[in-house]
């Protein structure tokens, strides 16, 4: 049935983005952020990375990134995400050789810290913490993984805006060991 929905044309790029845009829609519980709804606070770049923050204001979300971009100008971007967020892709504060090979392809790759990782790491049970019932925070929250789905589709339009219409937008979902 997925194969059937494969857009070919524009018409059948509508039905596709109405059907299974609908879908993600209700396991993210919101739908994808507007380029507009995604802000980034921008630091001044340090050893060749450029770092700061993604906000999406209208619901209170905040997305760490750090970006390191390929010698020459580009129209691609990379999202790294993974168990170690920006630590992982870059211990103290240089490029792992993956990040260095997709730069030298020609990719600007930005890692990211979802919700729980860098500054904001979950230790330990706090999500429940001090709770008489563990369904005040369950059954009235966003679970983990989709708050960092949230963070990574935040992550993913800044993308697109940096990639611009042309350009093109990868995601890199590396385990601990990359």
């Amino acid at each position: 049935q997925l194969d059937a929905l494969r857009p070919t044309d524009a018409s059948s790029l509508s039905r596709w983005r109405e059907t299974i845009g609908g879908g993600v829609e209700v396991l993210l519980g919101r739908g994808l952020p507007e380029a507009y709804a995604v802000r980034p606070a921008i630091e001044p770049e340090r050893d060749g990375i450029q770092r700061g923050t993604l906000h999406v204001d209208a619901h209170g979300e905040q997305v760490a990134f750090a970006i390191v971009s390929p010698p020459r100008a580009s129209h691609q971007v990379a999202v790294w995400t993974g168990s170690g967020g920006i630590a992982q892709a870059l211990p103290d504060g240089r490029p792992i050789a993956p990040v260095q090979q997709l730069t030298r392809a020609g990719y600007r790759v930005m890692a990211i810290d979802v919700f729980g990782q860098g500054a904001d790491a979950i230790t330990g049970n706090r999500l429940v913490a001090n709770r008489n019932s563990a369904a005040f925070t369950f059954g009235y929250n966003h679970p983990l993984v989709l708050k960092r789905a949230h963070d990574v589709s935040a992550a993913l339009r800044y993308a697109r805006t940096l990639a611009g219409d042309s350009g093109r937008v990868a995601l890199v979902a590396a385990d601990g060991s990359a």
